[in-house]
């Protein structure tokens, strides 16, 4: 995945197994909240734990993982 500030997914697609974190990430928060395509982010590149990051105007809770 390219060099973004944060990704953006819908907290109730995330889906964390071991080092991987499954969901549709998105590199803003408006494209998190249409598009659904699951894509993987090793937590390793992750600067932390995926943040809350709003709502989408659907009523789903999106989260932000910010890259070191």
């Amino acid at each position: 995945m390219g060099s973004v500030s944060a990704w953006y997914c819908a907290k109730d697609r995330l889906v964390a197994d071991g080092e991987r974190l499954s969901c549709n990430w998105q590199p803003t928060a408006a494209e998190a909240c249409r598009f659904t395509d699951t894509t993987v982010l090793e937590r390793g590149s992750m600067a932390g734990a995926p943040q809350p990051a709003g709502r989408c105007n659907t009523g789903d809770w999106l989260v932000k993982a910010t890259p070191r």
